[in-house]
């Protein structure tokens, strides 16, 4: 998905009208600061302007050593699924944040929340707000987002 002219001559601190003139060296005639330009377009720009451009973050992100640290094909532990899940949930968000101004950023969010949603479903309470004490009765009370039932 390209940018609009006047969006990259922000981006990068030039005037849109330097811009278009470099398009024009470039052959890349009629375009205004409004006109939209190619992926393609963007990269030719750039590379005559000595821009280097910066790589978009990508998600979601996948651990290749993470299977392996964990047993391989054998199923996690209850905690280390949940450990698993915030890590992920986390870079996620670091991805969103990261490419505030693309594509990514909604599919990074999307992903986010499906992995909280999973996480929810699985009980880890980073996700389902609960704090448990781990010998209920020792430690204080055991605070929970639900009410008590009424007896």
């Amino acid at each position: 998905m390209g940018k609009r002219i006047h969006e990259l001559a922000k981006e990068w601190g030039i005037a849109p009208k330097d811009l278009i003139a470099k398009l024009d060296e470039l052959g890349i005639t009629g375009r205004r600061s409004q006109s939209s330009l190619t992926d393609h377009e963007v990269e030719r720009l750039a590379a005559a302007l000595g821009r280097v451009p910066q790589p978009a973050v990508t998600g979601p992100i996948v651990s290749t050593a993470s299977a392996a640290d964990n047993g391989g094909d054998k199923p996690l532990s209850h905690d280390a699924l949940c450990e698993s899940l915030h890590n992920s949930y986390n870079d996620l968000l670091l991805i969103a944040s990261a490419n505030k101004d693309n594509s990514t950023f909604y599919k990074a969010q999307v992903d986010a929340k499906n992995v909280r949603n999973t996480a929810y479903a699985e009980g880890c309470k980073w996700a389902t707000g609960r704090v448990v004490a781990k010998k209920p009765g020792i430690g204080g009370a055991v605070q929970t987002t639900t009410r008590p039932s009424a007896r």
